[in-house]
């Protein structure tokens, strides 16, 4: 995988003020990535820089599928990493500037 989408990682923080959980932002980003690039470590970087998660904080998304069938359901995993993004919500939630 190339560089991260940064509109993709903008609307991520937009979805996250709006009260969206980890498991709607990852379905989201399944839905607007190539399905070559949906692989799991893709997710986890896209948290990553969204919300300025630790690997260990994102790491639950690894256990998590979109169609269903993975070790985590997707109200385990917002039990496991919402918290995690309110918890950097001070880093995350400040506009960056702007890219020339």
């Amino acid at each position: 995988m190339g560089e991260l989408n940064w509109e993709i990682v903008t609307h991520l923080q937009e979805v996250a003020r709006g009260g969206g959980t980890a498991a709607q932002m990852l379905r989201d980003l399944n839905r607007r990535l190539a399905p070559e690039e949906a692989h799991p470590l893709t997710l986890i970087k896209y948290l990553r820089q969204a919300f300025h998660l630790t690997l260990q904080e994102a790491s639950p998304i690894a256990g998590w599928s979109v169609d269903g069938p993975g070790e985590l359901s997707d109200w385990q995993l917002n039990g496991l990493v919402d918290p995690a993004i309110r918890k950097h919500q001070d880093e995350w939630s400040v506009p960056p500037p702007q890219r020339g």
